[in-house]
């Protein structure tokens, strides 16, 4: 497809040769629950995520190891987040798990490839 059908632009020329890692954040990086505090071991790093606009507060678990994940890989791939989240939520999340941002691009709940009721993350769509 054409430059602008892709949902994130092409590797920064720090990136260029390198792999790109497309890391999926619900049920994989985090498990979030609605408002009520999720039963969890006390090894678990448990988060309250408050969101700018309001509402209920979201508890989520972080995955053992997944910063870690991240803060590893990050020096030899190109590292990508591509959630069904909303940017807001994608946002708040990541300022927990990615706090020196060594994730390049995040992809969000967006019309350009998520619709109701099967939407299909199209690794096609990121041009690499």
């Amino acid at each position: 497809g054409a430059a602008g059908d892709f949902l994130v632009p092409p590797q920064a020329e720090g990136d260029r040769g390198k792999y790109t890692i497309v890391l999926d954040m619900d049920e994989t990086l985090l498990h979030s629950r609605g408002p009520i505090v999720p039963y969890a071991s006390p090894k678990l790093e448990v988060i309250a995520l408050r969101f700018p606009c309001g509402g209920d507060v979201l508890y989520s678990i972080i995955r053992p190891y997944a910063a870690r994940l991240i803060e590893t890989l990050a020096p030899h791939a190109e590292l990508v987040l591509w959630t069904a989240g909303q940017q807001e939520y994608a946002r708040t999340a990541m300022r927990h798990l990615d706090p020196q941002n060594a994730i390049r691009h995040s992809i969000y709940r967006d019309l350009r490839w998520f619709s109701m009721p099967n939407y299909v993350k199209d690794l096609r769509r990121l041009g690499r």
